[in-house]
């Protein structure tokens, strides 16, 4: 089989951290501060609110997200750049998880084609992409304006956009998925990348009771 497919989750699955809204606020500790205190309580508001529960838990929309990436607002394209390499270096190299960074590094040296599917924010993303050597990211984005960061996003990577945007921007995929041979990820929020993979690895801390309903699920269970 030609272009053998391993997909690879991102935040909880290659680090045990949610990175997005780490690298907003790694990347605005210093910026904005008066209006970023002001977005800041807007977020810990949505974070408790029974609306946000909901849009997340049904609907897939994170509130506090959307919220948290206006403190970006007008930054320059190329400081958004500096602070993803910096990123990378203090906050995601540090914290990968051992076991899956071994299971990267195996389906590579196996001749499978890697592609990170992910919420997290592709600009930080590429950057463990190259560690990796993995060909592919498919990401949420910060929207980018003249240069600037306007404080939106792009379509946001999750649940059942993971598997359209697989599809509509990487050419390497079958069809019917029929080359994707391995899934891996932490949550069952990904149970639609996951089920159109012929193996499904779950990264976890602990053993997760969800996966005992589902056929071929394999778990791993990593030790920081």
């Amino acid at each position: 089989m030609e272009n053998k497919i391993a997909i690879f989750d991102f935040c909880g699955t290659v680090v045990p951290f949610q990175s997005a809204d780490a690298f907003i606020r790694y990347a605005t500790k210093n910026y904005n501060v008066h209006e970023n205190k002001r977005i800041e309580k807007k977020f810990l508001f949505w974070k408790k609110s029974y609306i946000s529960i909901v849009m997340s838990k049904f609907f897939h929309y994170s509130i506090t997200k959307h919220v948290l990436a206006k403190m970006i607002k007008g930054m320059d394209e190329g400081q958004i750049q500096k602070f993803a390499i910096s990123f990378f270096k203090d906050e995601i190299l540090p914290n990968i998880i051992h076991e899956t960074h071994d299971l990267i590094i195996k389906l590579k040296n196996e001749g499978y084609h890697l592609i990170f599917v992910s919420a997290a924010y592709g600009v930080y993303l590429q950057q463990a992409a190259n560690y990796f050597g993995i060909e592919s990211i498919i990401s949420t984005n910060l929207k980018i304006k003249n240069g600037k960061a306007t404080g939106k996003i792009s379509k946001d990577c999750v649940w059942k956009n993971k598997v359209k945007m697989l599809k509509k921007e990487n050419k390497l995929i079958d069809k019917k998925y029929a080359n994707v041979v391995w899934s891996i990820s932490d949550s069952k929020s990904d149970l639609p990348i996951l089920l159109i993979s012929k193996n499904k690895i779950v990264v976890s801390k602990k053993h997760q009771k969800w996966i005992e309903k589902y056929k071929n699920f394999n778990e791993i269970i990593w030790e920081k």
